[in-house]
């Protein structure tokens, strides 16, 4: 999925700034709903011979323009946030998306070696070197997690992120800082909600 926050060509951001009000995001999604409804509408006003071709291009339309669409509207809704409620909780921006990405980072590293089968001989110098690249995945999968969950979210986006990555690292179970976690996650959305 293509995060549109980060898409750049030639170093602009085009879909993005920090300048960006929720309005203009929220226009944005509007239009591209509007561009989906019209290719939708191509594609179905097709003759028998190119439905086929069609049917493949909407499917590509459709889930490329619904990736752009939910990116523009938790960018006006986190806008809306920071404009309605300010940043509360001396959460720091700048540090929520450091600490973000560096969690997203990790996870994705640690999702990328898991993908990977060791077929090696157990106690053989390649499993070993699998074995010891695994530890240190989860480890800086786990120190990111805990750094990103541990700081108070910004906006309601941000919780959302953090419960997301609460359920898909299973920290209910039984995890080290699992109070401290679940204790930040109550703050926030006290805060937030």
């Amino acid at each position: 999925m293509t995060d549109l926050t980060q898409f750049s060509i030639n170093g602009v951001t085009p879909f993005y700034s920090p300048g960006d009000t929720g309005d203009s995001c929220l226009a944005e999604a509007y239009a591209l709903l509007q561009l989906l409804a019209g290719a939708h509408q191509t594609c179905e006003e097709a003759g028998a011979d190119a439905a086929d071709s069609f049917n493949n291009i909407r499917h590509e339309i459709t889930g490329r323009a619904l990736d752009g669409i939910g990116t523009l509207i938790a960018l006006g809704l986190s806008q809306y946030d920071a404009h309605r409620r300010g940043t509360k909780g001396n959460s720091d921006p700048a540090r929520w998306v450091a600490l973000s990405d560096a969690f997203a980072s990790a996870h994705a590293a640690m999702l990328a070696h898991e993908a990977l089968p060791d077929n090696s001989k157990c106690g053989s110098p390649d499993n070993l070197a699998h074995e010891d690249k695994t530890e240190r995945l989860a480890t800086a999968q786990a120190e990111a997690f805990d750094a990103m969950m541990l700081e108070p979210a910004p906006n309601r986006a941000a919780l959302a992120i953090k419960m997301r990555a609460y359920h898909d690292i299973g920290a209910a179970d039984g995890w080290d800082n699992g109070g401290k976690i679940a204790a930040m996650l109550a703050s926030d959305a006290k805060r937030l909600l």
